[in-house]
């Protein structure tokens, strides 16, 4: 390799790095795009606030605001991560994404739908939003399931699940191995939605906007999405809970305690939980938890570890038996 190559290519894995940080707070498709985090910090001040009068300070857990939460080293751990991900990964992704879009756009058949009345054409767009958000929410949780049911998707899967402390960007602690998988899985199922449903049912929509922000979309994160990866107990009720995942019922996925292992693993929907018995309902009444992944979590607390343990139980992995015992979700 040249110079001059070296530093270009350098110089992309920084802009493509600068470009990932930049999308986290002012791309819509990110959880911790800044219209999203307002109403989730005045909840999470409202509760801390409330908590704190009903118990002595001296004795209260880990908040939102401590120094632990944001500059602890599991903390340390998300930024680096994020950084070294957006640089490895930025280039690659926003190319593959381009080219697979662009053939996509090729194969399916455009169409029109001829006088379309304005209320028609509203309609139209809010079904289409609809059926995106749906089909989106239904991938992330059959993703995720897979996840932890796939011992070598595990492996890497266990990076996001070795934090020890939940803040706003723990949701972006990936290994690069996980990214490609979510990419992948998702544009294929893009593809898939808009041939099967929309370009036959409705007309020609773009792949794109299953990626894409929609009014589904930005009302779920508006409920205080951004509080799944905190600290703050913050639990809808049973009856809501059945319907749509709390930040608590979150919180329970990422506990070490082997009575709530694959549990909760819906996105915004909880009807993909209930349909397949992996629903946990939480109370107002916070559960003490403890987040990682027990004993484990020591191989996964520097940078280094995060990138390279995953890789070795991976191989390890696939010398062995593919898929783990039903409803065993923490290999040793």
């Amino acid at each position: 390799m040249t110079l001059e190559a070296f530093q270009d290519g350098a110089l992309m894995a920084i802009l493509a790095s600068a470009e990932g940080l930049y999308r986290l707070l002012f791309s819509p498709t990110s959880r911790t795009f800044y219209p999203y985090l307002l109403p989730s910090l005045i909840v999470a001040v409202a509760i801390e606030w409330h908590q704190r009068r009903r118990a002595d300070p001296a004795s209260y857990p880990s908040t939102l605001f401590s120094r632990q939460t944001w500059l602890g080293r599991s903390a340390m751990s998300d930024y680096w991560l994020i950084v070294l991900n957006a640089a490895v990964l930025g280039y690659f992704l926003s190319s593959f994404t381009g080219s697979l879009f662009e053939s996509l756009e090729q194969i399916l058949p455009r169409q029109t739908i001829q006088g379309q009345s304005e209320f028609s054409g509203f309609l139209k767009a809010l079904l289409v939003a609809a059926i995106l958000f749906i089909a989106d929410d239904f991938a992330r949780f059959w993703l995720h399931w897979l996840e932890h049911r796939i011992g070598f998707l595990w492996e890497f899967h266990k990076v996001h699940h070795s934090a020890e402390q939940l803040n706003f960007l723990t949701a972006e602690r990936h290994h690069p191995v996980s990214a490609v998988y979510y990419s992948i899985g998702f544009f294929m199922i893009a593809g898939l939605v808009n041939l099967l449903l929309i370009n036959g049912l409705i007309g020609q929509v773009s792949p794109a906007s299953l990626l894409g922000g929609n009014l589904f979309w930005i009302a779920a994160n508006l409920l205080c999405s951004t509080l799944r990866h905190s600290p703050v107990w913050l639990s809808f009720g049973p009856r809501i809970e059945r319907h749509l995942i709390s930040p608590a019922q979150h919180q329970i996925h990422h506990s070490d305690d082997p009575r709530h292992f694959d549990r909760n693993f819906g996105s915004t929907l909880a009807v993909w939980d209930r349909l397949f018995g992996t629903l946990y309902l939480t109370t107002s009444r916070p559960e003490p938890i403890r987040f990682g992944l027990g004993e484990e979590t020591r191989h996964y607390r520097s940078p280094w570890q995060l990138y390279w343990t995953p890789c070795l139980m991976a191989w390890r992995r696939v010398r062995g038996l593919f898929l783990l015992p039903s409803g065993f979700r923490r290999p040793r």
